[in-house]
């Protein structure tokens, strides 16, 4: 038999929630019960989203797309999903400034993906947005067919457990096509996956009682300092 799919999962944990937690009798672990499965449901919903072979359950692409402006004012607009959408740690990406097939690539493992609707539920079920932020250090244009932000983030995973990533800096460069539309969105990192995983999964007390772990890069300076000199901030990437 080959993969069960997200949809078909999730599909199944709801059947099973459905017709078995009413049959507990304790509060007690109907409650957990109740909770497990919840959890579950987050950790398909986790994985579909971030997996580029895996389709996103309920995911379509019907955007009606914004064609034929300047590198400026597509800028402009980057910069209100940077700090209006917060599009980063939210998933609240404007579709309409990309591609249909618009290329998404980073140092994440789970990269490249196609297509801003694939990107942006990842995003959607990556962070907890209320603990967690992706602060603009600098926008500039290039030329008329890049732009590149450079950006802090530091966040919550939206896991049942709630691991803190390691805060980092990033740059995104963003491509346009001959339509003015952003084909390619390419992302850099100041820290490397493991790193990036280690912070995640690995306490400060169990780092003190695994010694042989690599030990963790110092986070980036805050905010203000990066604002002060971008090109310091750059500077940081790998």
């Amino acid at each position: 038999q080959g993969l069960v799919s997200p949809e078909v999962l999730l599909v199944r944990l709801k059947a099973i929630k459905a017709a078995r937690v009413d049959t507990l009798r304790c509060p007690f672990w109907r409650r957990r019960f109740s909770d497990a499965l919840e959890a579950s449901e987050k950790v398909v919903r986790f994985v579909a989203a971030r997996h580029k072979s895996l389709p996103v359950p309920g995911a379509a692409d019907t955007v009606e797309r914004r064609r034929y402006r300047s590198a400026e004012v597509i800028a402009e607009d980057l910069r209100q999903q940077f700090e209006k959408s917060r599009y980063y740690v939210t998933g609240r990406l404007d579709k309409s400034l990309y591609a249909s097939e618009a290329i998404f690539d980073a140092p994440d493992p789970d990269m490249p993906v196609r297509g801003a609707t694939k990107f942006a539920d990842a995003l959607s079920g990556l962070f907890d947005s209320r603990r967690s932020s992706c602060d603009l250090v600098e926008l500039r244009v290039v030329d008329d067919r890049t732009i590149v932000a450079v950006w802090r983030l530091e966040g919550v995973l939206r896991l049942p457990w709630r691991p803190t990533i390691l805060p980092f800096v990033g740059r995104t460069t963003y491509h346009l096509d001959d339509e003015g539309l952003i084909d390619k969105h390419l992302e850099d990192w100041s820290c490397t996956v493991v790193d990036a995983f280690k912070s995640a999964v690995v306490t400060d007390d169990l780092e003190q009682r695994w010694p042989w772990l690599p030990t963790s890069p110092a986070p980036p300076p805050d905010l203000a300092t990066l604002r002060a000199d971008p090109r310091a901030a750059e500077a940081l990437l790998r």
